[in-house]
């Protein structure tokens, strides 16, 4: 078999081209194939990872309903720990961080769970309520005001906002 390249010379491919050309396509194929099921495995995998950060914060929350606040630290630091960036996570941590009187490591947690969603409103609450406990009256008007602007005119939270 010839093939007539740009400058007028041949090119001599060898006698079992074509078993050569059937291997690759079944191996192209079998390749596909493989890292089409990597890839839904990954999807799954990924669900059950988003699926166990639900269930320990779930615990934490349950934990810190009872009064067992070290508990519940635990289980939301292990679904923070899981890479699933949910601001709730780390609002919930902020809350307990604020109740253990740890006011620097509650601010960082709420604000990181607004810089994981700038729309996630219960974190401007904590953290305008945060600022007023410790005596930021200024840094808590400034978050007051954003969870008024971005919440609903009748929401209790927009209206406690307010007040």
């Amino acid at each position: 078999m010839k093939i007539l390249l740009a400058k007028n010379c041949f090119v001599y491919y060898p006698k079992h081209w074509k078993e050569f050309k059937i291997i690759s396509r079944f191996f192209c194929t079998l390749l596909i194939f493989t890292f089409s099921f990597i890839t839904f495995q990954t999807d799954a995998s990924a669900d059950s990872v988003k699926k166990t950060a639900q269930e320990y914060r779930l615990k934490g929350y349950e934990a810190q309903q009872k009064g067992n606040l070290d508990e519940a630290l635990s289980f939301y630091v292990k679904a923070a720990s899981l890479g699933i960036d949910e601001p709730e996570i780390y609002n919930d941590m902020g809350v307990i961080y604020e109740q253990l009187g740890i006011a620097a490591r509650a601010e960082k947690h709420y604000l990181k769970a607004i810089e994981i969603d700038i729309n996630y409103l219960p974190a401007y609450t904590n953290l305008a309520y945060l600022y007023k406990n410790i005596g930021e009256p200024q840094a808590a008007a400034e978050y007051f005001k954003k969870r008024i602007e971005m919440g609903e005119p009748g929401d209790s939270w927009t209206l406690q906002a307010k007040a």
